[in-house]
């Protein structure tokens, strides 16, 4: 869907998605995928008077307002595509966020390559998920993403993703609380996650929630 034709709900949960023009790579070394990563973290935030910059980013996330425009509970960062499942927190949040996020990295990679015009094929698409079934079984459509796309064997290596904040419990920027407050712990919905057989089940359902 769209990013034009809905309005988006405070307190609601979204996939949200976007590829490379042409499908084109977006993130050609490592350091753009790190940039961009940083970046979701930062404008998170409303009201931040910075642009993002490697060099002030850390006192600039300290100096930000509490506000925030979304919450993060999932990323990937694919070659040539992102997801991302964001719960809106202030009016036009995901909105202004991705305008951020995506006008900032453009800015970064068409001065790094030297380039000009637009990089993504759209400003973002979104589905709205309904329920936490919905939430949770893209989060697992999302989090397989490497491992489908044959970029990994094993999601355990793949770092540019929230995999390894919900299964590994290691630090980062999401809120991982709502999905894993559904399960006793996190290697059952590591579990949820392996499940291939149910996982090829459910992709028939989830056609409006996720984007090929």
């Amino acid at each position: 869907m769209s990013s034009l034709k809905l309005k988006l709900e405070n307190n609601c949960f979204y996939h949200i998605y976007n590829i490379g023009i042409e499908e084109r790579i977006i993130f050609e070394a490592k350091k753009d995928i790190l940039r961009f990563q940083n970046a979701i973290e930062y404008y998170q935030n409303s009201s931040n008077p910075f642009r993002f910059s490697f060099r002030n980013k850390k006192n600039n996330i300290e100096n930000t307002s509490a506000k925030k425009l979304v919450e993060v509970l999932v990323f990937c960062l694919m070659p040539n595509h992102f997801h991302l499942i964001l719960k809106q927190i202030s009016d036009n949040g995901i909105s202004l966020f991705m305008s951020k996020l995506t006008n900032s990295y453009v800015r970064y990679f068409n001065q790094k390559s030297k380039r000009l015009g637009p990089l993504f094929k759209s400003s973002f698409k979104f589905s709205k998920l309904e329920n936490i079934d919905e939430l949770i079984k893209v989060s697992r459509y999302i989090h397989l993403d490497p491992l489908k796309s044959n970029i990994v064997t094993n999601l355990d290596t793949f770092p540019f993703s929230s995999y390894s904040q919900y299964v590994n419990n290691s630090a980062g920027f999401c809120n991982t609380n709502i999905i894993l407050n559904t399960y006793n712990n996190s290697q059952e919905y590591k579990n949820f996650i392996q499940d291939q057989e149910d996982y090829q089940k459910s992709l028939e359902d989830l056609k409006s929630q996720i984007f090929e």
